[in-house]
Parts: structure tokens; sequence; C-alpha cells
């Protein structure tokens, strides 16, 4: 009996996991000290999420929890949600996490492709001042959206893996932003009730959603359905474009 009712409550909390993660953009990141042995670091850092299903951070050597991810890449980030008031009845999520270092070219040349559409300023942090990438892999998640709504989930169900590979996200993305300004920035007014500031980009697109960014303004907005092919993604662009 408490395994149904666990299976039940995983099956409800994992679709609200998975667009709270996409709607926040920053978390606090704990990693292990190495000026203090045995104690944890805290730091505030921003992040993006790549098609593979990894999370990005550029970090600066000079940051500490540099040294101490080098050292041990075991980590955890929280992302908990803005103005909940009382932060115990808040959305949050806790991902337990292995980051490293990223050498190779080719993963560099990805994880600053979909980093550097989220945050372009940061674009001249890695090329001026020697930030550099790290992979977070999640190896474990827990979702608390209130009391009685907290349950460990299977990190499968936060459906991280984005259907479309990263060729197919770079030409939506490409395409959108070059050829369709005009129906982001209609996106933008239609989900946030809005208009616009300025020009909005298509920063990251998936299953089950998209990122879009004004400025240095990053908000998410959730497909009306499941995407699972690039076929689909034209299908429901046009179709929230009013097409």
């Amino acid at each position: 009996m408490e395994n149904e009712v666990t299976a039940r409550l995983v099956a409800e909390l994992a679709p609200l996991a998975a667009r709270f993660l996409r709607r926040r953009s920053q978390a606090v990141l704990a990693t292990r000290s190495r000026e203090h042995e045995g104690y944890p670091s805290l730091s505030a850092v921003p992040f993006a999420l790549t098609p593979e299903g990894y999370l990005v951070g550029l970090f600066s050597p000079l940051a500490p929890h540099y040294p101490n991810l080098r050292a041990d890449g075991r980590c955890a980030l929280l992302l908990a949600q803005d103005n909940a008031g009382d932060i115990l009845t808040g959305e949050r999520l806790e991902l337990t996490a292995e980051a490293r270092l990223l050498g190779e070219e080719g993963a560099i040349a990805d994880a600053r492709d979909s980093y550097v559409r989220c945050y372009p300023r940061a674009d001249a942090w890695f090329r001026q001042l020697d930030f550099h990438f790290f992979r977070i892999d999640v190896v474990a998640a827990r979702y608390n959206g209130g009391f009685g709504k907290a349950a460990a989930l299977p990190v499968a169900s936060l459906q991280l893996v984005s259907p479309l590979d990263r060729a197919h996200t770079r030409r939506v993305l490409d395409h959108m932003n070059d050829d369709h300004a005009d129906a982001c920035a209609h996106y933008w007014q239609q989900a946030f009730g809005e208009v616009p500031a300025g020009e909005v980009r298509m920063a990251a697109i998936d299953g089950l959603g998209m990122q879009l960014r004004c400025g240095q303004q990053l908000r998410w907005v959730a497909f009306p359905e499941p995407l699972a092919t690039a076929a689909d993604a034209r299908r429901l662009l046009v179709a929230m474009a009013g097409g």
C-alpha cells in the first residue's frame, strides 16, 4: 500500500518538478570546501540545460566552487521559488549531481552554445576572463511543492534529455531568431500578458517548452502538449504564433 501511495505521489509531482526546473535559471550550488575541510560551501550560479540532458555552468577559477569541484565533483543544487513568502510553502527542487571541467574542444563548443544563448554577456567572460565550462550531470532529485507534496524522483522523470538533438535544436533556434522574431515577441506577450521591453530571442527549446530571453531576462513558456519530433516543434510553434 505504501509503495502504491509513493508511486502515485511521484507520478503527480514529476511533471511539476520538470516544469519547475525549466522555470529556474539560477541555483544555489553546494560543494565540498577545500578551504574549510569537511564543511560545505555555497555559491549562487546561473545554469543552462542542454539538449543532451546535462546542465552547464560557467565558473571562474577565482570562485571558491571552482577548485572545490576540481577536487571533488560531487555537488548539489537547490532551485527555489521566487517570492514564495514562507520558504517552506514554496516550490523547491534539490538536484544531487556530479560536475566536471570540460576540456575537449567539441564539448566546450556545445556547452558554450547552450549557455551563451541564455546568457550572451557570458561569452566575453569565457573569451577574455579565463572562465571555464563545467558539465553537471544530475544523479538524483527531490522535489518539494509544499506540505504533503514532497518526494524523491527518478532523474528520468525530469525529462532532461530533449527529443530534439543538438543539430535540430540549433536549426529551430536559429530559424526562429533569424526569421520569426515577431513570433517570439508574440509568445512572450501571450504567455506573460505584457509587451516585451525589447527584442525577444528563443534561447532554448525541448520537449516541454521554450526558453525566451528579452535583454537579460529569461522566461520559460510551456507547450500545450509535449513534442516528440522536429515536425511537432514546427506545428506547435506555428499554432502558438496564431498560424
